[in-house]
């Protein structure tokens, strides 16, 4: 990961609080993220990262605010795909808090070092990436508060700048600083677009409600742009992303001349399927609406052959495998499988 050493005449603090400040790791809009050291009797020390906003944002209560949410929401999931929390404070130069230190880099460098080099990253690792950080956003969608009250947290924000991947190939979700949760002190339930339109999902681009779908759509392009070697819906112009993103045809990567096809996952657009608004209104009867078999249900009739087989199918299969070759064996024992289980 590129770093700038801080010297003399940056006008920034050597110190913040007890840590030491070594370099500067990334800046964005309101703040930025510094390396930083902690040192103790008989040599001890221990490598840091810590967000402070701006010096000139030092003093915005909606941005202190928006600090504080991320560091307290940061500090009350604890998942080993999410980047942790271990200290929050203020200084003179503004709020900050303290982040375990990831040995690595982002996903966003590997990227561009692949697009460069025309070498896309092998799919098995790029799956294992996007798996990762799925576990780390299930962790974020399912997160409730010391009284067990589901807080319904959805990141808004998930690209390759904000995974980052160690050294020993772990990958971690991080910057939760748009993330919604339902007893957020901060207005993140306006309609204003906030976050990369070229990783956003639809309903999020157009200033509809989101949901955790639409960090998984996020991370749906994250995947198709890793296995396909190129950008998706990115234009020169953000009119042309946001027209590309909402009504432009999604192609699987399979399709792409300079990708191999061999032993791509099938599955891989699945998270890039756009919601439709062909859901069933409730009757006025008040009896719940018929829903129309879809092509990942199982069929009723249990003498039609389905391509698709149910999730369980696996399982399944190898169970009745084991059934019948005991009984071939032992011709004494009668076992039948469940009567509600259909094929």
């Amino acid at each position: 990961m590129p770093i700038t050493l801080l010297g003399r005449h940056t006008g920034l603090p050597h110190h913040i609080d007890r840590y030491e400040l070594i370099a500067e790791l990334a800046c964005g809009g309101t703040a930025s993220i510094y390396l930083a050291r902690s040192t103790g009797p008989r040599g001890f020390q221990r490598l840091f990262a810590i967000k402070q906003l701006h010096q000139h944002l030092a003093n915005d209560p909606k941005c202190i605010r928006m600090l504080l949410d991320e560091a307290r929401l940061l500090a009350s999931i604890r998942h080993h795909h999410v980047i942790p929390v271990h200290e929050a404070g203020t200084t003179e130069h503004g709020p900050y808090f303290v982040m375990e230190y990831i040995d690595g880099d982002s996903l966003c460098s590997f990227m561009a070092e692949s697009f460069e080099s025309n070498e896309p990253i092998p799919h098995h690792i790029a799956i294992r990436i996007v798996l990762d950080t799925l576990s780390g956003l299930h962790a974020a969608h399912e997160h409730v508060d010391p009284q067990h009250r589901y807080k319904g947290v959805i990141h808004r924000d998930v690209s390759p700048q904000n995974i980052l991947v160690d050294v020993h190939g772990v990958s971690r979700i991080t910057d939760f600083g748009l993330a919604i949760a339902a007893t957020s002190s901060n207005s993140t339930h306006t309609r204003q677009i906030q976050g990369k339109i070229a990783y956003m999902a639809p309903e999020q681009a157009q200033g509809q409600n989101v949901s955790p779908r639409s960090d998984v759509f996020s991370t749906g392009i994250v995947l198709w742009e890793c296995l396909a070697n190129r950008r998706l819906f990115y234009a020169s112009s953000p009119a042309t992303t946001l027209q590309r993103l909402v009504s432009e045809p999604i192609p699987h990567p399979r399709h792409h001349p300079q990708r191999s096809t061999r032993d791509m996952p099938r599955s891989c657009p699945r998270p890039l399927k756009r919601p439709s608004n062909t859901t069933p209104k409730r009757p006025s009867n008040g009896r719940k609406p018929h829903h129309r078999r879809t092509q990942l249900q199982p069929a009723r009739n249990h003498r039609r052959r389905s391509r698709l087989r149910p999730p369980h199918h696996r399982t399944y299969f190898a169970a009745a495998a084991h059934r019948r070759k005991t009984a071939s064996r032992y011709p004494h024992f009668h076992l039948t499988p469940p009567s509600n289980t259909a094929i």
